[in-house]
């Protein structure tokens, strides 16, 4: 999955950890968002070079979108573009984009279609195990 790209250059990999990283932050729990990011930028960062970069770019996406996921999906959302504005304004000193728009874009489509019952579902059941 490291290397498939669809059209437009979006990486599927990205893409899979992106909406993963979504479910995590519907969760309503910091803790649980901050383990799934931290997973899914390490797995987004292993064909790179930038592996820190992605994991800290993941975390720090995730954690403004859970501070807000108690508003709704739309601001949690609104949250996670405004942490990966604030992260490729610091990492100016590279033109390296690590999550591009277009992939946030469509894992943000995916996120909005699927059901709230399947979230709920999914975390209630990893909270009793944690």
């Amino acid at each position: 999955i490291g290397n498939i790209t669809l059209p437009l250059g979006i990486s599927l990999k990205n893409l899979i950890c992106i909406t993963i990283t979504f479910f995590g932050i519907s969760s309503g729990n910091i803790g649980i968002s901050a383990q799934v990011a931290v997973f899914m930028g390490l797995a987004a960062g292993l064909s790179s070079d930038y592996i820190g970069i992605y994991a800290g770019t993941f975390v720090f996406n995730s954690l403004i979108a859970s501070v807000f996921s108690k508003y709704g999906k739309f601001i949690s959302i609104l949250g996670f573009v405004t942490g990966n504005v604030i992260m490729n304004i610091l990492l100016t000193y590279d033109f390296y984009m690590v999550i591009p728009y277009t992939e946030i874009a469509i894992g943000t489509v995916i996120y909005l279609i699927m059901p709230d019952k399947l979230f709920n579902k999914i975390f209630t059941r990893f909270q009793m195990i944690s």
